[in-house]
């Protein structure tokens, strides 16, 4: 299994501050180590209506930051979009966060 990344996720990323990316780093690491294993509280399953791809979150910080991810054919997981759900009613954010990750899943994987 190899970890692989969109360039929206490393923009995402490279625009959060020192402390966010260190704890996205650690969880991408136990992603790493784990592979598909990775459960709760670590990761868990969108439940989610357009959710037919397998979109996983990894949970960072005190339950506001997350990377959605998925895995390819290969098993590769892809990192593919963050976000912040603080502030955010959970519904609205799922809403797009889904779309958008489901997208870029298409795009990556396909193109």
């Amino acid at each position: 299994m190899r970890i692989r990344t969109t360039d929206e996720f490393a923009i995402w990323f490279d625009g959060l501050n020192k402390g966010e990316q260190k704890a996205v780093a650690k969880k991408v690491e136990m992603l790493n180590a784990e592979g598909t294993n990775l459960g709760f509280p670590a990761s868990s399953v969108i439940t989610h209506k357009e959710n037919d791809f397998g979109l996983r979150e990894l949970r960072i910080g005190k339950n506001t930051i997350r990377v959605f991810y998925a895995f390819d054919d290969q098993s590769d997981a892809w990192l593919l979009i963050g976000g912040s759900k603080q502030g955010a009613k959970a519904k609205r954010f799922y809403d797009r966060m889904v779309k958008e990750a489901r997208d870029l899943f298409e795009e990556y994987t396909n193109g």
